[in-house]
């Protein structure tokens, strides 16, 4: 027997190839926008404040030194270019 509701969770562009997807579903290779700069996702996202909360290491692709930390609302869907 079917479920009636949502079919999938990710929803993809056309063109763009890009993902919409939940935190927790951020994978390391992962490249976004924020801020005017691309970000790469350098570690897996991890839980924190009771799984409300996920961060993970990011970098500009090819700048090693601006490595940072990226925390997102775990509700909140995330845009990404995801690399195969």
């Amino acid at each position: 027997m079917k479920r009636k509701g949502k079919t999938a969770t990710r929803r993809t562009d056309e063109n763009a190839g890009t993902l919409s997807l939940l935190p927790m579903e951020i994978q390391i290779g992962d490249r976004f926008t924020e801020g005017g700069f691309e970000w790469e996702v350098v570690t897996h996202p991890a839980a924190f404040q009771g799984g409300k909360s996920l961060r993970a290491r990011i970098r500009r692709p090819g700048v090693p030194e601006s490595e940072t930390e990226m925390i997102w609302p775990a509700h909140v869907r995330v845009k990404v270019q995801r690399t195969q």
